[in-house]
């Protein structure tokens, strides 16, 4: 049985939808390809001729770190195998091969699929727990008054998001990676939204999931502003459970401060000085 790993022929996109969708079905499969996917993002392990594993490296802007380094950052997405061939190291060797050939960037990301995978990517190429997220479920809105909130277009949230990050050190993404969030989050119900308030200016990444609950994947917003930009975003979408996302802090030992995503392969990033308490923040992970 011969294995190889390698960039994707122009006749093999088939082949690796067909990857993507064994793994994560076809509810974001359009999107991606369509929007995201090129060639030289993507490497695929073939075997007996046939592509059986494929995984993507894709920009998505840069990591600005609390020491005021700043350096081009990747991300880690779309690892799947083909069931049959699951098990057999195919997926590590797809892992370690993107890590190996991202030298040109300062710093590689991903975001594990389920808390199990962390030891899996620690194990397999070195990854590290870096990013960190307080996510809390609400059965109903905070009881504080409701504002109108806008969809906003990438380069209005991207203004926004960095502001209200400046102390935190975090992932800047551009504006394609955003506008991809803004697709994903479209494509089931949702979007970019930005409550501009005076002295609550906020702004939030919304998408409703399939069991028809609300997920609000990115909330940033002033301090003790973010019950105000919860209730908004109720307004706007009704719904039975809401899971909220906002950025951590270190002194948090709460339950609802959880790992969230792991980082490679960054060598200004191995100070750990602490920016107002905060743990850095990964933000958008196309989850």
């Amino acid at each position: 049985m011969g294995m190889i790993i390698r960039p994707p022929g122009s006749d093999e996109t088939q082949d690796l939808r067909r990857i993507w969708t064994s793994a994560f079905g076809n509810g974001d499969e359009s999107a991606f390809f369509s929007y995201y996917f090129k060639p030289e993002y993507c490497l695929t392990a073939v075997c007996d001729g046939l592509p059986v594993s494929a995984g993507y490296l894709l920009p998505v802007g840069r990591l600005d770190h609390d020491n005021g380094e700043r350096v081009s950052c990747a991300m880690i997405y779309g690892v799947a195998v083909l069931p049959r061939y699951r098990g057999r190291g195919f997926g590590t060797m797809v892992v370690r091969e993107l890590v190996s050939q991202g030298k040109e960037y300062g710093a590689i990301a991903l975001c594990p699929s389920d808390d199990s995978l962390f030891r899996y990517y620690r194990d397999c190429a070195d990854f590290c727990d870096w990013f960190y997220t307080h996510e809390r479920r609400l059965s109903s809105p905070p009881r504080v008054a409701a504002s109108k909130i806008s969809a906003v277009t990438p380069l209005e949230y991207s203004r926004l998001r960095e502001k209200l990050l400046a102390d935190v050190p975090h992932i800047a993404m551009d504006l394609h990676a955003l506008g991809y969030q803004e697709t994903l989050c479209q494509t089931f119900g949702g979007g970019l939204f930005m409550l501009d308030s005076p002295g609550r200016a906020s702004c939030a990444v919304v998408e409703r999931q399939k069991n028809g609950a609300i997920l609000i994947k990115e909330l940033l917003s002033p301090n003790g502003c973010e019950d105000y930009m919860i209730a908004s975003i109720a307004a706007a979408f009704p719904a039975k459970e809401y899971w909220v996302r906002t950025p951590a802090h270190r002194t948090d030992g709460s339950r609802n401060c959880r790992r969230f995503g792991m980082l490679a392969a960054a060598p200004v990033m191995d100070g750990n000085a602490d920016m107002n308490g905060f743990t850095p923040w990964f933000g958008l992970a196309f989850d």
